[in-house]
């Protein structure tokens, strides 16, 4: 995982032009003992990485509130992740469309001058533009 912190790192530092990125592990909490030994091992070595702003741990529930540019992992546990976004992503946006096409009147009015903020919004919660499958599924950004 300390490879694939160090891989992410290099992409988004050129991607987003900003470095050094900020490395976080996700795992099941923020506090250092919560998790598999495995990531209290990876938590070590990326700290000890001179190269890297590690930051520590994060949770699943915090990726998208701008705490780390790079969110590495194990591949199984970011293909579940990574699932997970894009099936949250297409509920959401499966309730709204029904909420939306039930409305009359002015709602639907209303619904036109809204049209595109919704469609942006869409298009950020694409699964597909969060593709940690670029380095082998192992890191999520």
């Amino acid at each position: 995982m300390l490879q694939f912190a160090q891989m992410g790192s290099l992409l988004a530092s050129s991607l987003g032009g900003k470095p050094p990125p900020r490395i976080m592990l996700l795992s099941i909490g923020t506090e250092r003992r919560k998790g598999p030994e495995v990531l209290q091992q990876t938590a070590e070595a990326l700290a000890g990485d001179p190269d890297l702003d590690y930051v520590g741990f994060i949770e699943a529930n915090r990726r998208f509130l701008n705490h780390a540019d790079v969110v590495v992992c194990d591949g199984f546990t970011g293909n579940i992740a990574l699932k997970s976004m894009g099936g949250t992503a297409l509920m959401a946006g499966h309730l709204l469309k029904k909420k939306l096409n039930s409305t009359t009147g002015m709602a639907k009015f209303t619904l036109g001058l809204v049209r595109e903020p919704l469609r942006k919004v869409r298009d950020e919660l694409n699964p597909q533009r969060y593709n940690g499958a670029i380095l082998w599924g192992s890191t999520a950004w």
